[in-house]
């Protein structure tokens, strides 16, 4: 696709409502020399394009390389520097800030240690002198075309919930292959209200999912291998809370934090989780069936 020819000839037939011809194809790229014009459509199709009696047609991969450049993804790098928005720290309660970066928000605190210490943290958090960091999300650069600091929050808030989502099911939210989900437990937690001095936490027991094809990884804490589980949808949804969508991330992330784990085996892995709302508690225990599992056991 290095080549704005072909860029162009996958764009037209995006916004295209029918099979088009070749004729049609070559007016609409502009393309004067018929023959340049045939060897970078030969180049697409096939995987890229599809060619039927009708005329030519984007197929799926073609379909992606469009949606991905309609979402700046290949074509922009916008920069948001942190910003306040109106959501606090769910962790200490002082107003955030939020910053935008090579595709994704970030959201810092600029009065607690937040989720992980400077050290433990992803690098590519690229943590700011004297904040704390409560965690990063994705999202294409369209996703700030005419929104302010907090509409790109709520924003990147929802599209990373779908993604964690998918991630705790064992399925690839970018490339759809298999992950492997892993939960990892502090041997001698000592948080302190803070970040733990072993493992750079603030919480003690950590949940992954790693895609086994692509790059995409994901990580935060264990009541994310919950967020696919019916039982817990509706337990949430029950108190008013909307994962996908909720009144206010603040509120979201306050109920979903308030949650303890007991470990109750280091090998074999057990972890039992109780997550308090309003009075009433969800329980569940984690262990190698359940990770191993494509979904959680009652």
């Amino acid at each position: 696709m290095g080549s704005e020819i072909r860029l162009d000839i996958v764009r037209r037939l995006g916004d295209a409502d029918r099979p088009l011809s070749f004729s049609e194809l070559r007016d609409a790229v502009d393309v004067r020399d018929s023959g340049q014009f045939n060897y970078h459509l030969g180049e697409l199709v096939g995987h890229f394009v599809g060619k039927t009696e009708e005329g030519y047609r984007l197929r799926q991969a073609g379909e992606r390389v469009v949606e991905a450049v309609l979402s700046g993804t290949v074509t922009e790098t916008p920069v948001m520097e942190p910003t306040p928005v109106d959501e606090d720290c769910h962790y200490c309660g002082a107003p955030v800030e939020v910053r935008y970066r090579q595709e994704q928000v970030d959201v810092f605190c600029p009065e607690c240690s937040g989720a992980y210490d400077a050290g433990h943290a992803p690098a590519e958090a690229e943590i700011p002198p004297g904040y704390g960091w409560l965690g990063g999300m994705p999202l294409p650069p369209a996703g700030l075309d005419g929104r302010d600091a907090d509409e790109v929050l709520r924003a990147a808030f929802s599209l990373g919930q779908t993604e964690f989502v998918t991630a705790s099911t064992g399925i690839c939210p970018r490339c759809s292959a298999r992950t492997e989900r892993t939960v990892e437990a502090c041997d001698d937690h000592g948080a302190d209200g803070g970040v733990c001095s072993d493992c750079g936490r603030r919480r003690s027991v950590v949940f992954g999912s790693a895609c086994t094809n692509c790059n995409y990884e994901a990580a935060g804490g264990v009541l994310m291998a919950l967020f696919a589980e019916t039982e817990f949808l509706a337990f949430m949804t029950n108190h008013g809370l909307n994962p996908m969508n909720p009144d206010s991330v603040t509120a979201y992330l306050n109920a979903i934090s308030n949650y303890e784990t007991v470990v109750r085996s280091h090998s074999p892995l057990e972890v039992e989780i109780r997550l308090t709302v309003d009075g009433d508690t969800f329980t569940r225990t984690i262990d190698e069936a359940f990770l191993n599992a494509g979904t959680a056991e009652s």
